[in-house]
């Protein structure tokens, strides 16, 4: 089966997370949300954007699974 993607920054606001979540339910496709950071020292505040999102799917029944993508400088 085919999961979603769904990018996560912690702007999106509830309503419209809610709308792509039902779009998702529908479907009936596992959701993947991620988000990306730009240092590792902001890691926890990529994580922090994550959980509403994820709580949100869970809440409406659909299947979430997390994925936090870490960039960093070049070497």
């Amino acid at each position: 089966m085919n999961r979603i993607l769904i990018g996560v920054d912690g702007s999106q606001t509830r309503r419209a997370l809610r709308k792509e979540l039902k779009r998702v339910r529908r479907v009936g496709a596992p959701v993947t949300f991620v988000t990306v950071c730009s240092s590792s020292e902001r890691i926890d505040e990529a994580r922090a954007a994550l959980e509403p999102a994820v709580a949100e799917a869970e809440k409406l029944g659909v299947d979430a699974f997390r994925l936090l993508v870490l960039r960093g400088e070049a070497a």
